[in-house]
Order: C-alpha cells, then structure tokens, then sequence
C-alpha cells in the first residue's frame, strides 16, 4: 500500500474495513451476494466468524496484501484444496497435531504454508499458522498462533 496511511485504530474489523475502504478501495475487490453464499457453504453446515464474513464480504475476490496467496472465493474448490494440502504437508513432517473438522483453513502460500482458525472459537477468532519447513524442533509440534484474532491478525 503506497499512499503512506497507517491504521492506527483499534483492534475492530469493523473500524480496519472502513479505514481500508477509506484509503486503499483500489487494492482490493469485494464479493457478490452470491460469492458470499458459496463462503457460507463452505463450511459444511458450521457456522464461519463473523471477522472473517465481514473480511471476505470486502475483499474476498483480491487484497493486495495476499497477493501471491490462495484465500479468495474465484474458486469455491480452493478451500477444499487449501485443507487437503495442510493435511498432507502435516504429516509428511510428522507434526503432532492435526487440522480436524472444527478448524477452517483460510489461506495457503504456494502449498507448503496455511493460515487456520477454529470455528469453536467464536466470532473474531484466534489465527494459527505453520508451515512445511516447521519441524517440532522449532514448533514442539504446537501451531504458531499468530493473533489473538481473527482482526488482530489483518490490521498486524
């Protein structure tokens, strides 16, 4: 983001979405009714956080700040292919824990990195993150929380 504004609020998506509207609306590209649809099906019946609805009702289709990453609704299979491949790269390294049913794998980089949060969790989440290179040395087999939640985690 170029123009030299700084999100200096609160920890509220609420308040990032509108200041991220405010200055930076070219950088990224809002879904549809109907792509917001497709999000909410994803789950299988769970109910996703309200964060992460608001997140992707903005900028579900492209934010500058992913760009190189796999989260956006353009292809409803790419959420199950994003779980699918955290699952793989979990145990080809022998991780302890697991990504089950109650966890929503919301982003991947290039296959070997995953953002998740728990759908447990409540409204505005905590966000975990691992990736391949990740053995339990590093981790003790543990998820890296990134945030405290799901808002924390885009204004960081």
């Amino acid at each position: 983001m170029n123009n030299g504004n700084e999100y200096l609020g609160e920890n509220n998506i609420d308040s990032f979405l509108m200041f991220l509207k405010g200055n930076y609306s070219s950088n990224f590209k809002a879904c549809d009714a109907i792509d917001m649809m497709q999000i909410k099906q994803i789950a299988e019946g769970r109910k996703l956080p309200e964060a992460y609805l608001k997140f992707m009702e903005c900028a579900g289709r492209g934010y500058i700040m992913f760009k190189g990453s796999d989260y956006t609704i353009k292809d409803i299979e790419i959420y199950r292919e994003l779980k699918e491949g955290a699952i793989e790269v979990l145990e080809e390294c022998n991780f302890k824990n697991r990504i089950g049913d109650e966890q929503f794998v919301f982003m991947g980089h290039q296959g070997y990195m995953y953002w998740f949060f728990d759908l447990n969790d409540g409204s505005n989440p905590p966000v975990y993150f691992f990736e391949e290179s990740y053995d339990e040395s590093v981790t003790q087999g543990e998820f890296i929380k990134l945030s405290d939640s799901f808002s924390e985690f885009l204004i960081k």
